[in-house]
């Protein structure tokens, strides 16, 4: 008996996950959203390391930009700083490094993933146990009264009585079956682990693209605001002029249409910052109530992937490294063990034994030993079994099916790449272009600011150069933002964690 516990310990210790890795399902998930501590979070100022920033990308007025970026709240309204980070119960700071981190621990679409890596490592481990015996302790206790009849034919009366107590242990192998669809099953695991990897970066991605567009926001508010003190001075100026006898009325109903329109932008600029901030407190699990506001006190290009790395390499690089490849892999080895077997599974026979041991007596104070054993090795022919052509036809159409998803799914994923890297360049290019918009434009808007006050100007200039100011300043901010969104989908495209991100935009500036 010895020996048959050592083989159900070793076959049972195989079974029960021992090669397996690590159990991502057993993480808790939250139900409700999380309660929110800003604690860790820290300014850009503060933290010049926490992003990675793209120095090629570099603007001429040192006033408003530093390393390529937008300096956007302190530097030159210090009143906009102000009333933009009031804070209050219901307003939080956060940073990117908080984002990358609560994205990949609370989002509800990891959870389920979760759940189905879960159920796939129980699927192997189902099929993991068809090789374990069946043990079955028990005890029987039979006893007989009256007639019966002999084999010779003839009857007699007998009064008798018979106890059993011991166990038996029983094999029901279906060999080719049990092997094959094992081997199906832990491939399937390692697809659905691949899965959850996909599921993860998308995740983080998406919180990623919803804090930019919190920080875009949250800076287009500042740039409103900062035009509608603009259009306030000059209101305030024309009006003066005109109690002045130097002055035009209408210069003066101009500048207050100017200010009105500027007025309805600001409050259309703090309305896409509030739902911007919903969304990504949406994102992150968050109470809705909150509103998010970034800390970064500047806007900058980051740097994901390196400059000097060609297309055809990051191709490449996504070839190995998407994780939705790597799941779609795995799924073709699980059909190719289910199409071997389908065909040579039957081959392989059946096993079938029993083995039984304990004390057979007429009472339980009176009992002596006894074992039996029985094995049967067998064939099945037909359905399910060998010549069943129609399961073989099946899992070859599988087979031919997955092997055009992966073909289709390689094509998609080099699309990805392209549309993303083209995007970088693009992105990159229009930042530039934008830079010397916004210097020109700043410069405008000061020239004519000093014509105005020395009475040489007239204010349409003023409201011209406003307007064609604001929105440079806009146009940078967008691409800059769209930039950094490029580089992050890039980075993700290539099957990279964009948490992963940190470290890896910090060794491209090198």
């Amino acid at each position: 008996m010895k020996r048959y516990l050592l083989i159900i310990i070793v076959i049972a210790s195989i079974a029960s996950g021992c090669a397996f890795e690590d159990k991502p399902w057993k993480t808790h998930w939250l139900e409700s959203p999380i309660n929110y501590d800003p604690s860790g979070v820290q300014t850009s100022l503060d933290n010049k390391n926490s992003f990675p920033i793209d120095k090629s990308l570099t603007l001429t007025d040192g006033r408003q930009s530093v390393n390529g970026g937008l300096l956007w709240p302190h530097s030159i309204h210090p009143k906009t700083a102000s009333a933009l980070e009031l804070k209050d119960e219901n307003r939080y700071p956060i940073d990117l490094p908080t984002v990358l981190r609560l994205a990949g621990a609370n989002h509800l679409d990891i959870a389920l993933f979760r759940q189905k890596l879960h159920e796939a490592y129980s699927n192997a481990l189902v099929a993991a146990e068809r090789f374990i015996p069946t043990l079955t302790p028990g005890v029987l206790f039979q006893r007989r009264e009256g007639s019966v009849q002999r084999s010779t034919g003839e009857f007699i009366s007998v009064d008798a009585q018979q106890t059993f107590i011991g166990g038996n242990i029983s094999l029901d192998w279906e060999l080719g079956e049990a092997i094959y669809s094992t081997l199906a099953e832990m491939q399937r695991y390692h697809a659905s682990k691949a899965a959850l990897e996909a599921k993860v970066h998308d995740a983080i991605l998406e919180a990623t693209i919803a804090y930019f567009l919190v920080v875009r926001e949250q800076a287009m508010v500042v740039i409103s605001q900062q035009s509608v003190e603009i259009s306030e001075k000059l209101v305030r100026q024309t009006e003066d002029a005109v109690l002045q006898g130097m002055g035009f009325k209408g210069d003066v109903l101009r500048a207050k249409a100017q200010l009105s329109a500027n007025k309805l932008a600001l409050t259309e600029a703090k309305e896409s910052f509030k739902m911007a901030s919903i969304t990504l407190a949406t994102i992150l699990r968050l109470d809705s109530d909150l509103e998010l506001y970034s800390v970064e006190k500047l806007v900058v290009p980051v740097k994901m992937v390196n400059d000097r790395e060609k297309l055809s390499d990051l191709v490449k690089r996504a070839m190995m490294q998407r994780p939705e490849l790597k799941e779609a892999d795995a799924d073709f080895r699980a059909i190719k063990n289910e199409v071997t077997g389908a065909v040579w599974g039957p081959l392989i026979p059946s096993l079938r034994a029993e083995a039984g041991a304990g004390g057979l007596g007429p009472v339980p104070s009176d009992l002596s030993s006894r074992e039996d054993y029985r094995i049967s090795v067998g064939w099945k022919v037909g359905p399910g079994g060998i010549f069943d052509i129609g399961r073989q036809h099946v899992t070859k159409s599988q087979h031919e099916t997955q092997r055009v998803r992966i073909a289709k799914l390689m094509q998609k994923v080099e699309e990805e790449v392209r549309v993303s890297y083209t995007q970088v360049l693009a992105k990159a290019e229009q930042i530039k272009i934008a830079e010397e918009g916004i210097s020109d434009a700043l410069e405008s808007l000061k020239l004519n600011q000093e014509r105005q006050m020395k009475g040489i100007g007239i204010p349409l200039e003023v409201l011209q150069a406003e307007e064609a100011s604001t929105k440079a300043r806009q146009n940078h901010l967008s691409a800059i933002i769209e930039y950094n969104k490029a580089q992050y989908t890039l980075f993700t495209k290539i099957g990279m964690n964009p948490i992963e991100g940190m470290n890896t935009g910090k060794r491209n500036e090198k």
